[in-house]
């Protein structure tokens, strides 16, 4: 099954396939909650073909975003 870590490898594998960088979260970004809502949609998908296939329209959809996902997911679950 994909945690939340393999997703976040995910998406940083499409980040440099995508040509997305990291300062673009900074630039029209879209309310955090709708975009943690999403995620977390996604990564509550029980089949890992169709969480992956998710992931990649997510992906798709939404480019300028990729390096806030992967770091919602990365620090998901971890006090501050």
């Amino acid at each position: 099954a994909l945690g939340d870590r393999s997703i976040a490898s995910l998406f940083l594998c499409l980040v440099y396939s995508t040509g997305a960088a990291a300062c673009a979260m900074l630039n029209c970004m879209r309310d955090l909650q709708a975009v943690e809502e999403e995620l977390y949609e996604i990564s509550a998908i029980p089949d890992d073909s169709n969480k992956l296939e998710r992931i990649v329209v997510w992906c798709a959809t939404h480019p300028d975003e990729i390096p806030l996902a992967i770091h919602l997911l990365m620090t998901r679950g971890k006090s501050e």
